[in-house]
């Protein structure tokens, strides 16, 4: 809600601003160049070897003091490593033979949809409602109301609202319990594959707002207000592909 009300309504991408850094910090940075360039030096000096390493000891102490000083200096990013960082995550490349190619643009860095001029020379930029739902798992009891009418379940009874029986499964023998349970498991890490396809495919930094929730059948899937339009037919290939290679 708090990124709705802070932009959904902008016609113009936010500039962030970026703070210049401190007199001090400037000299820090400074100091530590020309010491990373006494270290490369030192590759090319004729010094006998227990001098060099003194020299490469001194030359580490001052890096090494300097990086403290800069650790608790307003700056971006980590120049001190910490042992307590986790290692950097690799993500597979590889992809099943029999997985769709989607397109592959260039993301602009840009986060508003894309405006449509009307007959009338008013300019509209619409939003998008995205519900992504998992497929059947097989069929399960269910209470299908269309206005006051209900219509039968599979198993031939009416069920009434509250029937402790909706979201079970019509025939338990045939009902694939493995793969419902794994789409709940990687239901997180399809939505996020999801999202970068799209992007790539439709080649800009789409932004979105949703929430995920069960259905009656405990099967998840999630409601998404999307800033700005894609083509439909591209939003069905992407999450077709999606599902299709990461449950590989």
């Amino acid at each position: 809600r708090q990124q709705i009300r802070e932009g959904w309504h902008l016609e113009d991408e936010p500039t962030v601003p970026v703070e210049a850094p401190a007199d001090d910090v400037v000299a820090l940075v400074t100091t530590r160049a020309h010491l990373e360039f006494d270290r490369a030096a030192l590759a090319y000096e004729q010094l006998p070897p227990v001098e060099r390493a003194a020299q490469l000891a001194d030359i580490d102490s001052a890096v090494a003091d300097i990086d403290e000083q800069l650790s608790a200096c307003r700056i971006r990013g980590t120049l001190v490593p910490d042992a307590d960082i986790a290692p950097k995550r690799v993500r597979s490349t590889r992809r099943r033979a029999d997985a769709v190619d989607l397109p592959k643009l260039p993301v602009q860095a840009k986060t508003v949809g894309r405006v449509y001029r009307g007959k009338d020379g008013k300019t509209h930029r619409p939003s998008t409602l995205l519900t992504l739902t998992l497929d059947s798992h097989g069929p399960v009891h269910s209470a299908r109301r269309r206005g006051s009418w209900v219509a039968p379940c599979e198993c031939g009874r009416l069920h009434a609202e509250f029937d402790p029986l909706i979201g079970t499964p019509v025939d338990p023998a045939s009902y694939d319990y493995r793969r419902a349970a794994l789409d709940a498991i990687h239901f997180a890490k399809v939505l996020d594959r999801f999202w970068q396809n799209l992007r790539r495919a439709a080649g800009w930094n789409v932004q979105y707002a949703g929430a995920v929730e069960l259905q009656k059948r405990f099967a998840p899937h999630a409601h998404f207000a999307v800033r700005g339009t894609v083509p439909r037919a591209l939003m069905r290939q992407v999450a077709a592909a999606t599902y299709h290679q990461v449950w590989w």
